[in-house]
């Protein structure tokens, strides 16, 4: 008999502006627990663009896994066990300062300099999806990209499929407002776009995930 299960993020009240759940299928079986781990990740926050379903090229924030080349919003994610702890180390690649939290587990009271590094810490002892996101100047980083989605998996659990759910929104004018260096009025917020694991339209079709 199939099970179906759906773990999430947190409700989206207006102006969080990102929303991410998985979708688990299938029978769900004991495959035994393992240890937990220390999981280092490097991400690099970037400028980048994103292309919109009318071919808009949407100026926009994100995090990447690369320190160079082109930078897309593509819905990242990061993968790891329940009781592992995810030691992300950001690289601030932006002229103004960043930080890193997580969505109902916390962050740290810090932020990264324009160009610095900085190591962040979080710690997960139940499976879920959580939201990892840019908490300065919130909401405006979030609008413009500054999110991803963090899979804390079960490790004595395996099932048929999984299916990630990362949806956006995403403003025209607070992309062209931060775009020209002048100041995002977040009382006009109006999203001009909306994307699921980083996609719209007939593209969501093709997404593996």
């Amino acid at each position: 008999m199939n099970s179906f299960l759906t773990t999430s993020a947190f409700p989206c009240p207006r102006k969080v502006l990102a929303w991410v759940g998985l979708i688990l299928l299938g029978q769900l079986v004991t495959a035994g627990s393992g240890q937990a781990a220390v999981v280092p990740v490097d991400l690099y926050l970037r400028s980048g663009s994103l292309t919109t379903v009318d071919g808009t090229a949407l100026p926009v924030m994100c995090f990447t896994l690369e320190a160079a080349g082109p930078a897309t919003l593509d819905g990242l994610s990061l993968t790891l066990d329940a009781g592992d702890l995810l030691s992300v180390t950001l690289h601030n690649q932006d002229t103004a300062p960043h930080g890193l939290e997580v969505v109902g587990i916390g962050g740290q009271d810090s932020s990264v300099p324009a160009g610095g590094s900085q190591t962040f810490e979080f710690s997960f002892p139940d499976a879920g999806t959580w939201l990892l996101r840019d908490p300065v100047d919130y909401p405006v980083n979030v609008g413009l990209g500054l999110t991803a989605a963090v899979i804390v998996r079960d490790p004595g659990s395996a099932h048929d499929a999984e299916f990630l759910w990362f949806l956006e929104e995403h403003s025209q004018e607070w992309a062209a407002a931060h775009e020209a260096g002048q100041p995002v009025d977040t009382a006009t917020y109006r999203p001009s776009y909306f994307t699921i694991n980083g996609r719209s339209g007939t593209e969501t079709s093709t997404d593996p995930r």
